[in-house]
């Protein structure tokens, strides 16, 4: 895992709760590091599921919508690092379609060494088809990056994901439907 979504990690709690707590969970986890993770450097998965299990206990909420909440808030910094991704986007679904052969290409090209998930999009009457694989099954900061993505388009988001890794799938199946928010 990239040192960057452990500073957005720190940064996420930092201002939805204060610094007090992101301490109280970083000496909660039982890391391997042990120095300041570093944006480019490579850490160990478990590193993270650390941090979000020390979340869990700290924060007295599930996994699933710590991890959300995260995604939710990783978008737009994640995105602002390179906004010439969005030339010619309009829209969330647009970006979906763009994900996976634009800007993987381009995150591969910089850090040869990061570990990517395979995501295919597909439009079919105004619904979006997003199918998800990872090792890591970080479906739950999937859906908060794209509740986030929808937030930067001002869209709203209804998403369903009748198929899911953590059931025994090879691979996540998520529906989506944007709407404009009023």
């Amino acid at each position: 895992m990239k040192g960057i979504v452990f500073n957005l990690l720190e940064k996420f709690v930092e201002n939805k709760f204060g610094l007090e707590t992101w301490e109280q969970i970083e000496s909660g986890a039982e890391l391997k590091t042990k120095e300041p993770f570093i944006g480019p450097g490579t850490y160990d998965d478990e590193e993270l599921l650390a941090l979000v299990g020390s979340s869990n206990k700290v924060l007295s909420l599930s996994i699933n919508t710590i991890l959300k909440s995260f995604g939710r808030f990783c978008f737009r910094p994640m995105i602002e690092t390179n906004k010439s991704y969005l030339d010619g986007i309009n829209n969330a679904a647009e970006f979906l379609h763009i994900v996976d052969n634009l800007i993987h290409v381009e995150v591969k090209k910089l850090m040869p060494d990061a570990y990517l998930p395979k995501i295919e999009v597909r439009t079919v009457d105004h619904k979006v088809f997003l199918k998800y694989h990872s090792k890591r099954k970080l479906c739950s900061f999937l859906e908060g990056l794209v509740t986030g993505c929808a937030d930067y388009f001002n869209e709203n988001v209804d998403i369903q994901h009748p198929v899911c890794m953590h059931n025994g799938s090879e691979s996540c199946e998520l529906i989506l439907e944007f709407t404009p928010k009023d």
